[in-house]
């Protein structure tokens, strides 16, 4: 779901991500917001008053809590076992 931050109201919504408990905060780059669950399934949506999925990206990486980061054009996960750079891993 999708709420403006001034007035509450819902801009779209109640679209799904991946199924699975979302712990880590949405990260936004390049004009997409990436939404990661704790089994590494990281969603990607385009920024926008719509709802716009662009991807759904599933990694065997394990079990993660951590927001992705951003460095220039790379995007990195941290998981309970891995550092990955998902700039090679990631449909965008």
């Amino acid at each position: 779901m999708c709420l403006n931050a001034k007035t509450g109201d819902v801009i779209w919504g109640p679209e799904r991500t991946a199924r699975g408990t979302v712990s880590a905060s949405p990260t936004l780059a390049d004009h997409k917001v990436y939404i990661t669950n704790e089994s590494a399934v990281t969603t990607v949506l385009a920024a926008g008053p719509k709802f716009e999925l662009l991807a759904t990206n599933e990694l065997d990486a394990g079990y993660t809590l951590s927001s992705l980061a951003v460095s220039g054009s790379q995007l990195f996960m941290r998981t309970d076992t891995l550092l990955l750079n998902g700039s090679q891993s990631f449909h965008t």
